[in-house]
């Protein structure tokens, strides 16, 4: 019906929300510590290493690794 349609948008929504709220601690996270990738993914909500990995790609197009290694100008 539509008010389920109506509320799966509302959820998806959210939950895209949230993901770019724990994408964005992460590049930040991953820029200004030497924390290990997986410690940064928990850190910012996700359980799993290899999924934070998954979501980190589809909303930057890159693995945090590289995202790291090429915006990282330190040293």
């Amino acid at each position: 019906t539509r008010l389920v349609v109506a509320a799966s948008d509302v959820y998806k929504r959210q939950m895209e929300y949230l993901a770019r709220k724990r994408i964005g601690s992460a590049k930040v996270a991953l820029l200004d510590t030497n924390a290990p990738i997986a410690q940064i993914g928990r850190r910012v909500g996700y359980k799993d290493a290899n999924y934070f990995g998954i979501v980190f790609k589809k909303y930057e197009g890159i693995s945090p690794r590289e995202y790291r290694n090429s915006h990282n100008h330190i040293g």
